[in-house]
């Protein structure tokens, strides 16, 4: 199972994966820096479940991209993980 393709698949993905992570950062700190703003709106909603859907919404939205961005640099740290070595 280790041909060409598989390789050549296997790089795609951990390039997309980097050329993507720039991005979640980037949404992930704009994220982190919109909480003042994020506060101050929820005290617009008339509706209390609104504020709170709009709140718990946001949180999830920030976390998930922080889980997203740290899982994702793995790919920097252990640039060689998904690598078969053999030895000789």
């Amino acid at each position: 199972m280790d041909s060409a393709a598989f390789g050549a698949a296997e790089q795609f993905v951990e390039g997309t994966i980097a050329a993507a992570l720039v991005a979640l950062w980037l949404l992930a700190v704009a994220l982190h820096l919109a909480r003042p703003y994020m506060l101050a709106l929820t005290r617009k909603f008339t509706l209390r479940l609104g504020a709170d859907l709009w709140w718990t919404i946001y949180v999830g939205m920030r976390d998930v991209f922080l889980l997203q961005v740290f899982l994702g640099s793995f790919i920097f740290f252990y640039p060689t993980s998904s690598r078969t070595t053999t030895c000789r």
